[in-house]
């Protein structure tokens, strides 16, 4: 509360959530202040299912590079299902420079 500038309120964040059926899928969240100051703030955040784009292709991947989700039309270029996709290394969709 006391750290400066803030970074997340009033914008639209891409993140991934956790389902409690324990699968990721993706997620927009925006913060904002409604009142007070300090620790007597009060927030809203308002979470809503990532839009489709049919021009981009999205892939979210830890920095050891184990795939955590995909969004349908990554899942699709594949041939596999976004389930199949979770947990698997990215290195596996990546030739290697020997082919």
């Amino acid at each position: 509360m006391q750290g400066g500038e803030p970074r997340i309120l009033d914008t639209v964040r891409d993140v991934v959530a956790l389902h409690r059926d324990r699968y990721v899928f993706p997620l927009q969240l925006c913060v904002t202040k409604l009142s007070g100051v300090g620790a007597d703030a009060i927030f809203l955040g308002c979470l809503r299912p990532a839009p489709l784009d049919a021009h981009n292709l999205r892939a979210w991947v830890t920095p050891g590079g184990v795939i955590l989700c995909t969004d349908p039309q990554f899942a699709s270029l594949t041939g596999m299902t976004a389930a199949e996709m979770v947990r698997s290394p990215n290195a596996r969709f990546i030739p290697s420079p020997s082919q």
